[in-house]
């Protein structure tokens, strides 16, 4: 009788309880514990070859952002022709990259250009980086960029330009908060998460 290991469908890593459930499928079928023993032994020699191969390549993983553990930054991109790649940053010098190895090994490649969220234009992504001043002249022009579109009272607006460079930088932090809008029908809670929504 032969064991067939089962693989989780998108990391390849053997399923612990699909592996008990082959087992216990093999050891109600046999008479003897013979073929289960050479089932488990298969099951085994399997296990230790499919680590060993894990462990000599670098798992690779499609990403939006990451921050590297040398301080550098890594950014999706996408160019007008739709293909994508990274902005690597640390400091003050970037460059465009098609992949990153981290400083575990892990190879890190941008999402393809096929993803349906990129192909059609649901998530926007910047082209490259572009100087923009101070934090300040930045905050002063997302909210003249919000208020062409949006009226909202002053403190409102500059909170929402806070929340636009939160949204770039998300991934420093372990919880966020929720930017929530509640009014009444035709107040512009539509218009603001689609002005919003496109520099986030």
């Amino acid at each position: 009788m032969v064991a067939v290991v089962p693989k989780h469908a998108k990391t390849g890593t053997i399923s612990a309880f699909a592996l008990a459930t082959n087992f216990g499928r093999v050891a109600r079928s046999t008479s003897d514990g013979l073929p289960v023993f050479r089932a488990l032994e298969t099951a085994i020699r399997w296990c230790v070859m499919h680590l060993a191969k894990q462990s000599t390549r670098p798992a690779t993983l499609s990403i939006v952002s990451a921050r590297l553990k040398d301080d550098g930054l890594v950014e999706l991109i996408v160019a007008q022709d739709g293909s994508t790649a990274f902005a690597v940053s640390k400091g003050a010098d970037w460059r465009i990259a098609h992949e990153v190895i981290d400083a575990g090994g892990q190879r890190l490649v941008p999402y393809s250009r096929d993803n349906s969220l990129i192909r059609n234009r649901v998530v926007l992504f910047p082209e490259a980086p572009l100087e923009y001043g101070t934090k300040a002249d930045l905050l002063a022009s997302i909210a003249l960029y919000i208020d062409r579109y949006v009226d909202l009272s002053p403190a409102f607006l500059r909170l929402a330009a806070h929340y636009v460079l939160l949204s770039w930088v998300h991934d420093s932090f372990n919880e966020l908060p929720y930017l929530r809008l509640r009014g009444e029908f035709g107040t512009g809670k539509t218009r603001f998460l689609l002005v919003v929504g496109s520099i986030c």
